[in-house]
């Protein structure tokens, strides 16, 4: 199925370029002294005094190249894992860390929980349409000490998932903690290497400022070769030009550097081209995560990612609504199909309402049945001798129907292959679910899914052992 683009070939080689002059010309700031340092011997431009680097075109794209073509993202259970880089495929992931719940019980949003993440995460580890955790635990629980909830929420996702745990870390600490719990449960350092259950993204302070902890999270990943999405979270009118295009320019720059980094620190680090470029509403100054502009940015993204030759996810499915409602409906349909149909591999955020700022169990749900959807929708139309069903057609004849005899045996085996079947969506008021409304069934759902006896994923001495890394971590911090 070909791919639909919003660019043409000549705009992706104007976007490239325009990419390449920002970092050459306008330049980026980096907070870390030893990255100073490497770029200063590869050619950049340092101003130690400014931390301001400007990079020649012609070195980031010798390192960029340096990065692999695919990337695999290992599970706990290795059915689970996933290759990205084929674009042969469309995953959908959960995941994004937001610190409010809307509570299945009083249907408003409150502070999250530990217990939420251990629901959100048994949730989505039961959906077959959910492939993998990216950005964190859907959920970031505010009843743990700050500085220690990356490590918290990992450690409960280890011990209720068996896909892949994509990671959004606050401080180079986390991730250092974040690997070493992640290497016990797989059986050390280099074992982790060669099984990366874990990956991270990383984002800079749009624009071009590469924190010291952004910095430090790449050598921390890189160095092991663990998986890095090289995002960006530039803002079309307030931390990016208003228009799309100096939008896209910035966010890609971002993306590029980012992975330049990488190369630049372990040359072949697995990385991924992530673009979390969006735009802000203009009346109100608020970021718009959902929506045509931002599903134009990530389509336009995935056509930069497939000129570099590398795998790409993006925030395709994220609801500006504060509820599940038809706007949340239409908002989290327009920007994953337009994302899917573009050829990206990733769509991320399924669950999240309100910006990103709250997760619902009932979304998530609703969500895991938009991705099977489009799922169906990119696998197109199956052409071939067996598929075009020439002999059943001749059988049946004019006036006939394939209800009965041999064409009721190709119907019913061939039926559930070919079309799309519902799980929670309602198509007649004289079915079974009369009266129920598709909110009504996801919560059934969800309800039923979490009673269910929770599983034992981890063993007891690898549990204690990651809960022994996180009272070390807090003895290092003085908590």
């Amino acid at each position: 199925m070909e791919n639909i683009k919003v660019l043409s070939l000549d705009d992706v080689r104007r976007i490239h370029t325009a990419s390449l002059s920002i970092l050459e010309e306008t330049g980026a700031r980096v907070q870390s002294m030893r990255a100073l340092k490497m770029l200063e011997k590869v050619g950049a431009s340092v101003d130690y005094q400014t931390k301001l680097v400007r990079v020649p075109s012609e070195v980031v794209e010798e390192f960029v190249r340096k990065a692999p073509n695919q990337v695999l993202l290992s599970a706990p259970r290795s059915e689970n894992s996933l290759r990205i880089g084929c674009y042969e495929s469309v995953y959908f992931c959960c995941g994004g860390a937001s610190p409010q719940v809307i509570d299945l019980s009083e249907n408003r949003p409150r502070s999250a929980t530990s217990r939420d993440v251990v629901d959100a995460v048994r949730l989505a580890d039961h959906l077959p349409n959910v492939k993998a955790f990216w950005a964190g635990a859907p959920i970031s629980p505010q009843d743990v000490p700050q500085q220690l909830r990356d490590l918290i929420y990992l450690k409960l996702m280890l011990e209720n998932t068996e896909k892949h745990c994509g990671l959004d870390l606050v401080s180079s600490f986390s991730a250092r903690y974040s690997v070493k719990m992640a290497a016990a449960v797989v059986g050390g350092k280099d074992e982790l290497r060669e099984n990366a259950i874990i990956s991270c993204y990383v984002n800079p302070h749009s624009p071009l400022n590469w924190t010291e902890d952004v910095v430090e999270t790449i050598f921390a990943f890189a160095e092991l070769h663990l998986p890095i999405d090289c995002c960006c979270g530039v803002l079309s009118g307030l931390t990016a030009p208003a228009t799309l295009a100096g939008t896209l320019c910035l966010a890609n720059a971002e993306s590029l550097f980012s992975n330049f980094l990488a190369q630049l620190i372990s040359p072949g680090a697995p990385v991924s081209h992530c673009c979390g470029a969006s735009v802000s509403d203009v009346t109100s100054g608020k970021a718009v995560f959902s929506g045509p502009d931002q599903g134009l940015l990530a389509a336009a993204a995935v056509q930069m990612a497939k000129h570099y030759g590398l795998p790409v996810s993006v925030n395709g499915i994220i609801g500006d609504s504060d509820f599940s409602d038809i706007q949340s409906g239409y908002e989290k349909m327009v920007g994953a199909l337009l994302s899917a149909l573009s050829g990206a591999e990733r769509i991320t955020c399924l669950g999240l309402l309100s910006s990103s700022m709250s997760f619902s169990y009932r979304q998530l749900v609703i969500d895991e049945e938009i991705a099977g959807i489009i799922t169906h929708c990119v696998r197109g139309i199956r052409v071939d001798e067996e598929a075009l069903s020439l002999d059943i057609i001749r059988k049946v004849g004019v006036a006939g129907n394939y209800l009965r005899g041999e064409a009721l045996k190709h119907t019913a085996m061939r039926a559930k292959r070919e079309h799309w079947i519902p799980d929670i969506s309602v198509r007649s008021s004289r079915s079974a679910n009369a009266g129920k409304t598709i909110l009504q069934k996801a919560e059934e759902k969800t309800r039923r899914i979490l009673a269910e006896q929770i599983r034992k994923l981890l063993d007891r001495e690898t549990s204690e052992e990651l809960e022994s890394i996180i009272k070390e971590a807090a003895r290092e911090i003085n908590l």
